[in-house]
C-alpha cells in the first residue's frame, strides 16, 4: 500500500506514470518489487497504453481559464493513478479522498460532475479549479464517524447522485464516506436488503465496508436504513408498477406479486402453498384482482399453491412452461407474452437445468418525469445471487442458455431470484456478469461445478414435491 500510494504520488505531481517506471521510484531501504508489487503495477498502464491515453493531455497546466473537455472518458485504470477509486458497479462514479489541485484539474477535463461531502469552506477542496473547468459542483457537510448523517442531509444527497451526470466524483477526507454514499445510493434505489447491500460492498471492494477499522459506526447507520428480507414492504413506483417481494424462510424461496395501479390486474409470481394464505391477504390488502398465477418451473424445494389459488379465484389462470409437462391453465413457452393492465411479462426459456424453465421479464416505460427504469428479470432458479439452481438435465446447455438468453439483457436489468439463503433479495445482470463466479467459468468448468453439486443430497421429500408440481399444485 506504501509502495502504490508514492507511485500515486509521483503520478500527480507529473502528470503521467507507466508500469515500467514503477521499479525507478522504490528508493525507501529494503523495498523491492514483489509479488504484491506487480498486482500494484498491473493498474498502471504500460506505455503503449498510456500513449493511447496520451491524448486525453493529463498533463495539463493549471489554467483557471480552460474550458471543460468534450473527450471520452478517462479508463478506470488512469483515474486510479490519481487516486480514484472507480468500483466496476455502477462504473462511472468514483470515489476519492483529498486531492491536490494538479490532480483536480486533471480529473475536471473528463468528469462531468462532483460531489464534496466537508463543506464549501474546507481548503482541501478546489472549488476554483472546479467550476473553471464547467464542472457541476454539489458540496454538502455529510458527516461520518463518529456523528452520522441525518435523514435530511440522506435523502439530500441520494437526490444529487440521481440527477447529477456521469462520470461523477464523491469526494472526502478519505473516501470512506465517499464509498458509504455510493452503496447507501445503490442500495436504496434498487431496494436491496442489508444482506444485498454487504454482498455488493464486498465484491466491488468498498473500503469503508472491510477494510476501515474506525467506520463501524458508518456501516452500522448504513445497515439501519436497509430491510432485512423479512421488512420488506410493497412499492409503487413511478410506472404505475405495485410490487411486492415475499420470503419463505423453510425453503428460502422468494414469491412475487405484481400490479397495475390503474387497472388493478395483478399477477403472483412462484407461491408456496403453506404460505398461500399470506399472499391471498397480500393481494386483498392492495385491492388487486389477481389475473395470473405462474410458475418459472416445477420446483423441487416447494408445493406451488398455483393450482389452490386458481381453484379460490376463478378469474386467475395459472402458467407454466408447456416443456416442463405439468398440468396448468397456460402453458407457455419462449417469448410468450402475458399482460396485467398496461405492463406486460415476456417469458423467456432457460432450459438446461430443467427441460421447463422459463424466467419472466418485465419491461418498463420511463416515470412520468422521463427517468428510465431498468427492467425487471424473475429469474426462477436459473440465475440466482452469485449462483445458479442445481441441474437435472445438461448442464453445457444450460450454461449456453443462461449465456445467450439472460446474460445479453441490459445490464442495469433488476434480478428478483426464485430463491436465496443469505437473505440477499436482488441483483443486476451486470453485478452478475461481473461477480457470479459459476458463470464466469469456463463451459467446461461449470459442468463439473454442477456436477459436483449434484453429488449433494437432495431436498427431503422432493419426488413427492415434484409430483404434486407436476399435477398443478392441486
Amino acid at each position: 500500500p506504501l509502495f502504490a500510494a508514492c507511485a500515486a504520488m509521483h503520478a500527480s505531481e507529473d502528470g503521467y506514470l507507466t508500469c515500467d517506471e514503477l521499479p525507478q521510484f522504490v528508493s525507501l531501504p529494503d523495498c523491492h518489487l514483489s509479488g504484491a508489487d506487480d498486482e500494484v503495477a498491473a493498474d498502471f498502464p504500460t506505455l503503449s497504453e498510456f500513449r493511447t491515453a496520451s491524448d486525453l493531455n493529463f498533463d495539463i497546466p493549471l489554467d483557471h481559464s480552460s474550458a471543460p473537455s468534450d473527450e471520452a472518458p478517462v479508463p478506470a485504470r488512469v483515474l486510479q493513478t490519481f487516486g480514484v477509486e472507480v468500483p466496476d458497479i455502477p462504473g462511472d462514479i468514483g470515489l476519492c479522498g483529498h486531492l491536490c489541485e494538479a490532480q483536480v484539474a486533471s480529473l475536471a477535463k473528463t468528469c462531468k460532475a462532483w460531489i464534496y461531502f466537508n463543506g464549501p469552506d474546507d481548503p482541501n477542496f478546489h472549488l476554483e479549479t472546479l467550476e473553471c473547468a464547467g464542472v457541476r459542483i454539489w458540496v454538502r457537510s455529510f458527516p461520518g464517524v463518529p456523528t452520522t448523517p441525518s435523514d435530511e442531509q440522506a435523502i439530500a444527497m441520494l437526490e444529487a447522485i440521481d440527477t447529477l451526470p456521469r462520470p461523477l466524483i464523491l469526494q472526502c477526507t478519505t473516501g470512506m464516506r465517499a464509498g458509504c454514499a455510493l452503496l447507501l445510493w445503490l442500495a436504496t434505489r434498487r431496494g436491496y436488503t442489508m444482506a444485498s447491500a454487504r454482498q455488493l460492498a464486498t465484491d466491488v471492494g468498498l473500503r469503508f465496508y472491510g477494510q476501515c477499522v474506525s467506520c463501524g459506526s458508518m456501516r452500522e447507520w448504513l445497515e439501519r436504513r436497509l430491510p432485512t428480507v423479512d421488512e420488506l414492504t410493497e412499492v409503487l413506483d413511478g410506472t404505475g408498477l405495485m410490487f411486492r417481494q415475499l420470503f419463505a424462510k423453510r425453503s428460502s424461496t422468494f414469491t412475487y406479486l405484481l400490479g397495475c395501479a390503474s387497472t388493478r390486474d395483478a399477477v403472483l409470481i412462484d407461491p408456496v402453498l403453506e404460505h398461500m394464505d399470506r399472499d391471498l391477504a397480500a393481494v386483498a390488502a392492495l385491492g388487486l384482482q389477481l389475473r395470473y398465477v405462474i410458475d418459472t418451473s416445477c420446483h423441487e424445494s416447494h408445493v406451488s399453491a398455483a393450482g389452490a389459488i386458481c381453484q379460490a379465484h376463478s378469474a386467475a389462470q395459472s402458467v407454466i412452461s408447456l416443456a416442463s409437462g405439468a398440468r396448468g391453465d397456460v402453458l407457455a413457452q419462449h417469448d410468450d407474452r402475458l399482460s396485467f393492465g398496461t405492463f406486460v411479462l415476456q417469458a423467456l426459456a432457460v432450459p438446461g437445468r430443467s427441460e421447463g424453465d422459463l424466467a419472466w421479464l418485465l419491461h418498463r416505460e420511463p416515470d412520468a418525469i422521463g427517468t428510465r427504469c431498468p427492467a425487471m428479470l424473475f429469474s426462477g432458479c436459473t440465475l440466482l445471487i452469485r449462483g445458479c439452481g442445481r441441474t437435472d438435465s445438461d448442464a453445457g446447455v444450460f450454461y449456453d442458455n443462461v449465456h445467450s438468453v439472460l446474460l445479453t439483457l441490459p445490464g442495469d436489468t433488476l434480478v428478483y431470484p426464485g430463491r436465496d439463503g443469505k437473505n440477499r433479495n436482488v441483483s443486476t445482470m451486470d453485478e452478475e456478469i461481473h461477480f457470479n463466479h459459476w458463470l464466469r467459468d469456463s463451459r467446461a468448468g461449470f459442468i463439473q461445478n454442477i456436477a459436483d453439486m449434484n453429488a449433494l443430497p437432495r431436498a427431503p421429500r422432493q419426488d413427492d414435491i415434484i409430483r404434486a408440481n407436476m399435477a398443478g399444485g392441486r
